[in-house]
C-alpha cells in the first residue's frame, strides 16, 4: 500500500475516525447489467463527461479478482472526476482511502489523487479551493491483474485556515488508456471525549437556563 503520510487509526469511535459522506463511493450506481458499463457521469460524481463511468466487472480475464466493493468500479479514460462532500475539515487528520486496479489487457494508465479544501467543484475540477495533499499512482504501483489499497491524508492543527471549509476529492487519469478505482471512503476526525463532554456540559447549561 502506497501512503502519503502514516496515520495511526483507532476504532471507529470517539478517539478514531469517522467515515464522511462520500457519495457513491463504491460506484454501483447506475446499476449495469453484467460486463456492461456506463458513459456518463455517475451519480454524487462530476466529470467532463463521456470520458468516464462505472463497469460492472465480471470477467477474470481482466483482474484476477472481482471489484473490491460490490460489483462495479469507476472508470476514467479521459480527465477526472471529483466529489465535493458535506463534511468540513477538522482539526486532526483526515485522511482517503481507495483502490487502483491494473488490467491484464494492457488497457491500463496512471493516477492522481488529491483532497481539497473549500473551493467549488464542476466537471471534474476543483476550482478556488486549497490543495491539502495529493498522491501520485503509477499504473506500476498496481501488480497486473491486482487491485491494490492507497491512502493520502492531512493533518489539521487549530490554527489551519481551510478549517470548517468543505472537503472534496478529486481523481485524475494522468497518462495511458484508462484507469479503474473502487471503495473510495474519506475518514474525517471526532471529537475527543473531553471535548464530547465539554459539549455535554455545555447543551445541559443551556437546556438549564431555557427551563428557568
Amino acid at each position: 500500500m502506497r501512503v502519503a503520510f502514516c496515520i495511526a487509526l483507532a476504532t471507529v469511535g470517539l478517539t478514531g475516525g469517522s467515515y464522511a459522506a462520500i457519495v457513491n463511493g463504491d460506484f454501483e450506481d447506475p446499476p449495469q447489467t453484467s460486463g456492461a458499463f456506463s458513459t456518463g457521469t455517475p451519480p454524487g460524481w462530476t466529470t467532463p463527461g463521456g470520458a468516464a463511468g462505472v463497469w460492472h466487472v465480471v470477467s477474470l480475464g481482466y483482474f484476477d479478482t472481482l471489484a473490491p466493493s460490490g460489483v462495479q468500479v469507476g472508470y476514467i479514460n479521459s480527465g477526472s472526476m471529483a466529489q465535493q462532500t458535506s463534511d468540513v475539515l477538522l482539526e486532526g487528520n483526515t485522511q482517503v482511502d481507495l483502490y487502483f486496479g491494473r488490467r491484464k489487457d494492457g488497457f491500463q494508465g496512471s493516477s492522481k489523487v488529491e483532497l481539497y479544501a473549500g473551493g467549488s467543484v464542476a466537471a471534474g475540477v476543483v476550482t478556488g479551493g486549497t490543495l491539502l495533499a495529493s498522491l501520485d499512482v503509477a499504473q506500476t504501483d498496481v501488480a497486473v491483474g491486482a487491485w491494490e489499497a492507497f491512502s493520502l491524508g492531512y493533518t489539521a492543527l487549530g490554527s489551519d485556515p481551510s478549517l470548517g471549509q468543505a472537503l472534496s476529492v478529486r481523481i485524475e487519469k494522468t497518462s495511458g488508456s484508462q484507469i479503474d478505482f473502487d471503495q473510495v471512503v474519506l475518514t474525517t476526525p471526532v471529537p475527543e471525549p473531553a471535548s464530547l463532554g465539554a459539549i455535554a456540559l455545555g447543551l445541559g447549561f443551556l437546556a438549564k437556563r431555557r427551563r428557568g
